[in-house]
Parts: C-alpha cells; sequence; structure tokens
C-alpha cells in the first residue's frame, strides 16, 4: 500500500486506492473555511479511513469474530408465517439474499419461522461461523471496518454481504435491512423517534457504501 494522503494535522496516511486518497482530500477542502479542530466530526470517510489504518492485528481478529458471530442469530432468518403481511414482505426481500448467501459461501442458514427453530433460536452451526470467519478475514482493514458498521448497525450480515459484493443495490439493501421498521410504521402510523433513527441509518449506510466503493481498486 504505497499511496498516502496528509489530511488536516494527522500527516501522511497510508489509503487502500487512490480514489479515497482523492475523496479524502476532496472532503477535507469542502470544508476548509472551518477551523481544523472543527472538521473531523464532519469527515465520514476520513473517520472510517484512520479507524481502518489504526486496527492492530487484536482488534482486526476482534471484530471480525464479532462479524461471523452475527451469523447464528442472522436477521433475515427470523420470520412471521407467509400466510401474514410481514411474513410475506420478508420472503419477497429476504429470499434472494438467503439462497445467494447459501450458495456463495455453502452455509445452509436455518429459517426461524415464529420460533419454531431449535437450538434456542440459532440459525448457523458452531462450524458455520469459523467458516464465515475465515471468508471474512480475506477483507483488508478499509472493507472489514466498513462490514463491521454495516452488520452491527443492520442486525445483519448476509445483507451487506451482498451489497459489498455487488449483488444488491444500496435502496435495495435499505428497503430489506429497514424492512421490519416501515411495516412497523405503516401499521401503526407515524413515529418520529423511529423516523428519525431510519433516516440516520439511510445516510450512514449510503457513507458507508461509498466508502467501500472508494477502496476497491478500480
Amino acid at each position: 500500500m504505497n499511496i498516502v494522503v496528509h489530511v488536516g494535522n494527522h500527516g501522511p496516511m497510508p489509503v487502500a486506492t487512490q480514489a479515497l486518497a482523492d475523496a479524502l482530500q476532496q472532503e477535507e477542502q469542502k470544508l476548509a473555511t472551518l477551523p481544523p479542530k472543527d472538521r473531523l466530526s464532519k469527515m465520514p470517510l476520513f473517520l472510517l479511513a484512520h479507524r481502518a489504518h489504526n486496527t492492530s492485528t487484536q482488534q482486526r481478529t476482534d471484530i471480525i469474530t464479532t462479524i461471523s458471530g452475527h451469523l447464528s442469530f442472522e436477521r433475515i432468518c427470523y420470520r412471521d408465517s407467509l400466510d401474514t403481511p410481514l411474513g410475506q414482505k420478508q420472503q419477497k426481500a429476504w429470499h434472494k439474499p438467503f439462497l445467494w448467501f447459501g450458495k456463495q459461501y455453502t452455509i445452509n442458514l436455518q429459517l426461524n419461522i415464529n420460533g419454531s427453530s431449535s437450538m434456542m433460536g440459532v440459525v448457523a452451526s458452531q462450524r458455520d461461523v469459523i467458516s464465515m470467519h475465515t471468508f471474512i478475514d480475506r477483507y483488508d482493514n478499509y472493507l472489514l471496518t466498513a462490514l463491521y458498521d454495516m452488520t452491527t448497525s443492520s442486525g445483519s450480515l448476509v445483507l451487506p454481504l451482498c451489497l459489498m459484493e455487488t449483488t444488491m443495490t444500496l435502496d435495495s439493501f435499505y428497503d430489506a435491512a429497514t424492512l421490519e421498521e416501515c411495516h412497523q410504521l405503516e401499521t401503526w402510523g407515524a413515529d418520529a423517534e423511529l423516523e428519525a433513527r431510519l433516516s440516520a441509518l439511510k445516510q450512514q449506510w449510503r457513507i458507508l457504501f461509498d466508502f467501500v466503493r472508494l477502496c476497491r481498486p478500480q
């Protein structure tokens, strides 16, 4: 990794691609009128890159363990019955990602319909979790940082992987990852707090999607 960028007072920082280096410099230039100390909070791409660059070997292992652990309770495996409106929406939005994941990683997740599964609701074996750990370890620290944030904020590992591996658009990801919350709004009406949280997630995921795109070699 020979590409180095200078941002503010942070000195030289290696980055994954020239595209990311250019984006970080542009991000800072847009805030040139602000004092340096006030810029960082408004530079989400830089904050992600800085975290990725400073991830230690031990932290990397812990992050991968956290991400792969989500597989045991993968969100898209917990569904209502197909005879309910929510169950039908879940089937429509989650069926293709569910099938893609199984084929891509040779992991057979178990569906949990209304809590009918055994093993206290666990939908993946420990062996599958360990296997997923190996797959995720192939990502560099930049992609790993983005995957961690998307997984922990969405409650799903399958959906972020679909997005990162370009089998799902950002809009489709947002719809699938917020399906139950949007169903709640449709059922019970406006909820200002929930709507604000969904808006914040949409903005966060857009930034993470851009970060992944910039970190991938052209």
